[in-house]
């Protein structure tokens, strides 16, 4: 049959095998998991469920504590990729989101990145929503919304009853407003084209 044991060593260490193979072992700096395979796995499953899976990070007292996640290509070496910090701020590519002036999530956009709202299907809409509530409109009082169908954006506020749209032919409509250029100002019409760099 398969070999399961744990070996409990005089350095403090503890290993956990199963069909004869290291699955999990503590270390002088934390724990180790080894996969089978190409995928290492942490399972937590319940039976009841409304039960709540809490990973925790602290230290002992008060101090601040931050939860980063590091990757590692094929011969390199360890790379940070996503940071928690200890405010709950979420910094993705960098280590210092709380630096930012919306600091809740920043994301490092290096040349031509950023973040893709995919589609599962060209009759979805894709939408960036701006909530004062969670009941009836208050959860989109403003919105950007795409229209994969069409190939229409529209920018809208007010719930959804004014704002721009963006028409996939270039033309630009106004939903139950007027357009107003500061004084002073005017509309340039000598561009002849613009888009992605």
């Amino acid at each position: 049959g398969s070999e399961r044991y744990i070996d409990c060593n005089v350095d403090g260490s503890v290993e956990l095998y199963w069909d004869g193979s290291e699955k999990f072992a503590t270390t002088s700096t934390g724990i180790r998991i080894t996969p089978s395979g190409s995928i290492a796995s942490v399972w937590a499953s319940t039976e009841t469920s409304s039960d709540d899976f809490i990973f925790r990070v602290n230290k002992t007292g008060t101090d601040a504590t931050q939860f980063v996640i590091k990757t590692q290509a094929s011969g390199g070496s360890m790379v940070e990729r996503m940071r928690i910090d200890s405010s709950g701020n979420v910094g993705i590519g960098l280590s210092n989101p709380s630096d930012y002036y919306a600091k809740d999530l920043v994301v490092l956009a290096p040349n031509a990145g950023g973040i893709t709202l995919a589609s599962g299907a060209t009759d979805h809409h894709a939408m960036i929503c701006f909530a004062d509530g969670t009941v009836g409109n208050a959860r989109y009082s403003s919105y950007i919304t795409y229209d994969h169908n069409t190939d229409i954006m529209d920018v809208l506020v007010n719930a959804g009853t004014k704002g721009i749209q963006l028409k996939s032919g270039g033309d630009v409509l106004i939903h139950d407003g007027n357009l107003k250029v500061a004084s002073g100002h005017g509309i340039d019409f000598s561009a002849t084209e613009i888009g992605r760099a």
